[in-house]
Protein backbone atom coordinates (compact mmCIF):
# COMPACT_ATOMS: atom_id res chain seq x y z
CA UNK A 1 0.00 0.00 0.00
CA UNK A 2 1.06 3.32 -0.84
CA UNK A 3 0.95 6.15 1.59
CA UNK A 4 0.46 9.75 0.64
CA UNK A 5 3.35 11.54 2.19
CA UNK A 6 3.46 15.25 1.81
CA UNK A 7 6.98 16.54 1.86
CA UNK A 8 7.49 20.10 2.97
CA UNK A 9 10.24 21.97 1.21
CA UNK A 10 11.42 25.52 0.65
CA UNK A 11 11.10 26.77 -2.85
CA UNK A 12 13.83 28.73 -4.54
CA UNK A 13 11.70 31.89 -4.51
CA UNK A 14 11.17 31.71 -0.76
CA UNK A 15 14.89 31.17 -0.22
CA UNK A 16 15.81 34.23 -2.31
CA UNK A 17 13.26 36.38 -0.44
CA UNK A 18 14.67 35.27 2.91
CA UNK A 19 18.23 36.12 1.83
CA UNK A 20 17.12 39.57 0.60
CA UNK A 21 15.31 40.31 3.87
CA UNK A 22 18.28 39.22 5.99
CA UNK A 23 20.62 41.32 3.82
CA UNK A 24 18.44 44.41 4.26
CA UNK A 25 18.30 43.94 8.02
CA UNK A 26 22.10 43.44 8.16
CA UNK A 27 22.71 46.57 6.06
CA UNK A 28 20.41 48.55 8.35
CA UNK A 29 22.37 47.50 11.44
CA UNK A 30 25.65 48.21 9.65
CA UNK A 31 24.57 51.73 8.64
CA UNK A 32 23.45 52.49 12.22
CA UNK A 33 26.81 51.22 13.50
CA UNK A 34 28.81 53.32 11.01
CA UNK A 35 26.75 56.43 11.72
CA UNK A 36 27.24 55.98 15.46
CA UNK A 37 30.99 55.50 15.10
CA UNK A 38 31.35 58.61 12.90
CA UNK A 39 29.25 60.69 15.28
CA UNK A 40 31.28 59.61 18.29
CA UNK A 41 34.55 60.19 16.41
CA UNK A 42 33.47 63.67 15.33
CA UNK A 43 32.26 64.60 18.83
CA UNK A 44 35.49 63.29 20.36
CA UNK A 45 37.61 65.30 17.94
CA UNK A 46 35.55 68.42 18.52
CA UNK A 47 35.94 68.06 22.29
CA UNK A 48 39.72 67.63 21.99
CA UNK A 49 40.05 70.69 19.75
CA UNK A 50 37.82 72.71 22.07
CA UNK A 51 39.90 71.71 25.10
CA UNK A 52 43.15 72.62 23.34
CA UNK A 53 41.93 76.03 22.16
CA UNK A 54 40.14 76.77 25.46
CA UNK A 55 43.37 76.13 27.38
CA UNK A 56 45.25 78.59 25.14
CA UNK A 57 42.48 81.19 25.43
CA UNK A 58 42.33 80.85 29.23
CA UNK A 59 46.12 81.25 29.40
CA UNK A 60 45.94 84.44 27.34
CA UNK A 61 42.98 85.76 29.32
CA UNK A 62 44.81 85.32 32.62
CA UNK A 63 47.87 87.27 31.49
CA UNK A 64 45.91 89.97 29.69
CA UNK A 65 43.80 90.45 32.81
CA UNK A 66 47.02 91.30 34.69
CA UNK A 67 48.31 93.71 32.04
CA UNK A 68 49.63 97.06 33.24
CA UNK A 69 50.80 100.14 31.37
CA UNK A 70 50.76 103.89 30.99
CA UNK A 71 50.64 106.41 28.16
CA UNK A 72 54.32 105.87 27.32
CA UNK A 73 54.20 102.11 27.58
CA UNK A 74 50.81 100.60 26.62
CA UNK A 75 49.79 97.39 28.37
CA UNK A 76 49.66 95.47 25.09
CA UNK A 77 51.42 95.88 21.78
CA UNK A 78 51.10 94.09 18.48
CA UNK A 79 54.56 93.88 16.89
CA UNK A 80 55.06 92.70 13.34
CA UNK A 81 57.38 90.02 14.67
CA UNK A 82 57.93 88.82 18.23
CA UNK A 83 61.67 88.51 18.87
CA UNK A 84 62.59 85.21 20.53
CA UNK A 85 66.23 84.55 21.32
CA UNK A 86 67.29 87.44 19.10
CA UNK A 87 65.41 86.04 16.08
CA UNK A 88 62.26 87.51 14.55
CA UNK A 89 59.49 84.92 14.72
CA UNK A 90 55.88 85.67 13.82
CA UNK A 91 53.35 88.44 14.48
CA UNK A 92 51.94 88.34 17.96
CA UNK A 93 51.03 90.14 21.17
CA UNK A 94 53.38 91.47 23.84
CA UNK A 95 51.77 92.04 27.24
CA UNK A 96 53.31 93.93 30.15
CA UNK A 97 52.22 91.94 33.21
CA UNK A 98 51.96 93.44 36.69
CA UNK A 99 54.46 91.17 38.43
CA UNK A 100 53.82 92.30 42.02
CA UNK A 101 50.08 93.09 41.64
CA UNK A 102 50.38 96.63 42.98
CA UNK A 103 48.70 98.33 40.02
CA UNK A 104 51.80 100.36 39.14
CA UNK A 105 54.06 100.00 36.14
CA UNK A 106 57.48 99.22 37.62
CA UNK A 107 60.43 97.68 35.86
CA UNK A 108 62.05 95.17 36.42
CA UNK A 109 59.32 93.59 38.66
CA UNK A 110 56.78 94.00 35.86
CA UNK A 111 57.83 91.91 32.89
CA UNK A 112 56.69 91.22 29.38
CA UNK A 113 55.18 88.01 28.10
CA UNK A 114 54.48 87.26 24.47
CA UNK A 115 52.11 85.17 22.41
CA UNK A 116 52.71 84.43 18.77
CA UNK A 117 51.11 82.23 16.13
CA UNK A 118 53.32 79.95 14.06
CA UNK A 119 51.46 79.36 10.82
CA UNK A 120 53.73 76.53 9.65
CA UNK A 121 52.66 74.16 12.43
CA UNK A 122 49.46 76.02 13.43
CA UNK A 123 50.66 76.51 16.99
CA UNK A 124 49.88 79.26 19.44
CA UNK A 125 53.02 79.83 21.50
CA UNK A 126 53.69 81.55 24.80
CA UNK A 127 57.00 83.10 25.79
CA UNK A 128 57.55 84.21 29.37
CA UNK A 129 61.12 85.38 28.75
CA UNK A 130 61.84 85.82 25.07
CA UNK A 131 65.59 86.24 25.52
CA UNK A 132 65.95 82.50 24.80
CA UNK A 133 64.11 80.19 22.43
CA UNK A 134 64.06 77.54 25.16
CA UNK A 135 61.47 79.63 27.05
CA UNK A 136 58.81 79.13 24.37
CA UNK A 137 55.84 76.99 25.38
CA UNK A 138 53.44 75.60 22.77
CA UNK A 139 49.91 76.09 24.07
CA UNK A 140 47.98 74.52 21.18
CA UNK A 141 48.75 73.14 17.75
CA UNK A 142 45.15 73.14 16.53
CA UNK A 143 44.76 76.91 16.02
CA UNK A 144 43.82 78.27 12.58
CA UNK A 145 43.38 81.95 13.49
CA UNK A 146 46.44 84.13 13.78
CA UNK A 147 46.87 86.98 16.26
CA UNK A 148 46.26 89.70 13.69
CA UNK A 149 43.70 92.47 14.01
CA UNK A 150 41.20 90.18 12.30
CA UNK A 151 41.07 87.97 15.38
CA UNK A 152 42.33 90.25 18.17
CA UNK A 153 40.79 93.67 18.79
CA UNK A 154 42.32 96.13 21.25
CA UNK A 155 40.35 99.17 22.39
CA UNK A 156 42.65 101.54 24.28
CA UNK A 157 39.87 103.94 25.32
CA UNK A 158 37.87 101.34 27.24
CA UNK A 159 40.94 99.18 27.97
CA UNK A 160 39.75 95.80 26.74
CA UNK A 161 40.82 93.15 24.28
CA UNK A 162 38.53 90.86 22.36
CA UNK A 163 40.15 87.59 21.25
CA UNK A 164 38.75 85.17 18.68
CA UNK A 165 40.53 81.83 18.54
CA UNK A 166 39.52 79.25 15.98
CA UNK A 167 40.73 75.69 16.07
CA UNK A 168 40.39 72.67 13.81
CA UNK A 169 41.25 68.98 14.25
CA UNK A 170 43.45 69.07 11.15
CA UNK A 171 44.34 72.73 10.63
CA UNK A 172 45.69 72.10 7.11
CA UNK A 173 42.29 71.02 5.77
CA UNK A 174 38.90 72.77 5.63
CA UNK A 175 36.24 72.11 8.24
CA UNK A 176 34.07 69.04 7.65
CA UNK A 177 32.09 66.77 9.97
CA UNK A 178 35.21 64.57 10.22
CA UNK A 179 37.43 67.67 10.71
CA UNK A 180 35.42 69.75 13.20
CA UNK A 181 36.15 73.42 13.81
CA UNK A 182 35.52 75.35 17.02
CA UNK A 183 35.40 79.11 17.49
CA UNK A 184 35.99 80.54 20.94
CA UNK A 185 35.67 84.19 21.89
CA UNK A 186 36.84 86.04 24.97
CA UNK A 187 36.38 89.63 26.06
CA UNK A 188 39.10 90.62 28.54
CA UNK A 189 38.87 93.81 30.56
CA UNK A 190 42.28 94.99 31.71
CA UNK A 191 42.76 96.85 35.00
CA UNK A 192 41.98 100.55 34.78
CA UNK A 193 45.15 102.48 35.46
CA UNK A 194 46.18 106.09 35.18
CA UNK A 195 47.77 107.10 31.89
CA UNK A 196 49.60 110.07 33.44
Amino acid sequence: MRRNVYLKAVTLLELIMAIVLLSMISLGFLSIDLFSRNSVLSADRQAKVQNSVAFALAHMTKNIGNAIGDKNHPPVSFPTNVVVGGVDTYPGIIITVDGNNNGLLEFPTDGEVSYFYNETDHSLNYCSDCSSASNVEKLSNKVVSDLSSTYVTYNNTTNYIEINLWGRWDPDNPATPQNPEVKLYSYVKMPLVSTN
